[in-house]
């Protein structure tokens, strides 16, 4: 049996979706922190984030089969979230 050409596209498009999304979100992930640069890490829930996002992200990478995928994404995600909310002082 021989593979159509859409069956081979949708390989690659299964392949190389990951990759463009991860690619996309640290750029967008760098470009928001180098914005913040002046906050504080410690004064943010940059850390909180992180673990949050690593931990959702492996729950939904899990999920759809794609734990390469989805453990990355959601570490970007918190990180960049965390970072952006300020903690209040006590």
């Amino acid at each position: 049996m021989t593979a159509t050409i859409i069956e081979v596209a949708m390989d690659y498009f299964k392949v190389l979706l990951p990759i463009i999304i991860t690619a996309v979100l640290a750029v967008a992930a760098v470009f928001i922190v180098k914005k913040y640069a002046d906050k504080d890490p410690e004064k943010t829930y940059m850390i909180e984030g992180l673990i949050l996002g690593m931990m959702f992200g492996a729950g939904i990478a899990v999920s759809f089969e794609h734990l390469s995928f989805g453990t990355p994404v959601g570490v970007v995600l918190g990180m960049t979230i965390g970072f952006l909310i300020d903690k209040k002082k006590k």
